[in-house]
């Protein structure tokens, strides 16, 4: 199960802009901001110390090693993003149009 997790943590985050490009997309951009982070909230739960993953065809080779340490700040960095994207989610919920215009300002 961690060789699947562990690419989706890493490659889910770079792979979701691409859903911008299609149209009217807000609404599954805006609802799949609390769920990107779910991956690397389950790596830093399930795997243990001196776990490693090795991406030979991201960035020139990355090689990620996950120890005590990391694993915390992993699980910190995941369950900070996923409170920001529920967030975010709650904000943008009745405002109509483009993902992240401000529903303060009144549009004629």
């Amino acid at each position: 199960m961690m060789s699947v997790l562990a690419p989706a943590a890493v490659l889910l985050p770079l792979l979701f802009p691409v859903l911008a490009l299609v149209s009217d997309s807000g609404r599954t951009m805006r609802y799949g901001l609390p769920l990107l982070p779910l991956p690397a909230l389950a790596v830093a739960l399930l795997a243990g110390p001196g776990w490693t993953l090795e991406l030979p065809y991201l960035l020139n080779g990355g090689a990620w090693l996950l120890d005590d340490l990391r694993q915390v700040f992993l699980l910190l960095t995941a369950c900070l993003w996923t409170t920001a994207g529920l967030y975010a989610a709650g904000y943008l919920h009745g405002v109509q149009g483009v993902v992240g215009s401000n529903p303060t300002v009144p549009t004629n």
